[in-house]
């Protein structure tokens, strides 16, 4: 994400912890990473690219919120001129490695693209009940 929290104090150091817990975990027959960008709209472009890199380097998913709210949309509309899943896709994060959690908020034409990608759907039936 790009502000600053108790783990990290931005983009580039959330990455660098995420790619150490990998480092740490990797050779593990009982764990499993993957790079979690939280949402569009809490991180920027540059490090989408550079998560999108490091997941093909490393062969792992990239688990993401998306398309949660409405607001969520609106908001993206409004800042890039786009829906969240557009930029995404331009980013080339909709791939077969995308786990996009939510997806609450899609037309018909997004959801047909979302599945000619092969990207993944997580449903959170009890969490999206409340958004």
């Amino acid at each position: 994400i790009d502000f600053p929290t108790v783990w990290a104090q931005n983009a580039e150091e959330y990455l660098h912890k995420g790619l150490a817990v990998h480092d740490q975990v990797r050779s593990s027959s009982l764990v499993t990473t993957a790079l979690a960008p939280h949402g569009p709209y809490t991180v920027s472009d540059e490090p989408l690219q550079k998560i999108v890199m490091y997941a093909e380097e490393l062969d792992i998913p990239i688990h993401m919120h998306v398309h949660e709210t409405a607001q969520e949309v609106n908001d993206s509309i409004e800042q890039h001129g786009k829906r969240p899943l557009a930029r995404l896709a331009e980013l080339g994060l909709v791939s077969p490695r995308l786990l996009a959690v939510h997806m609450t908020q899609l037309t018909e034409d997004e959801i047909a693209a979302h599945a000619a990608a092969n990207a993944h759907v997580l449903h959170c039936p009890q969490s999206n009940m409340k958004l």
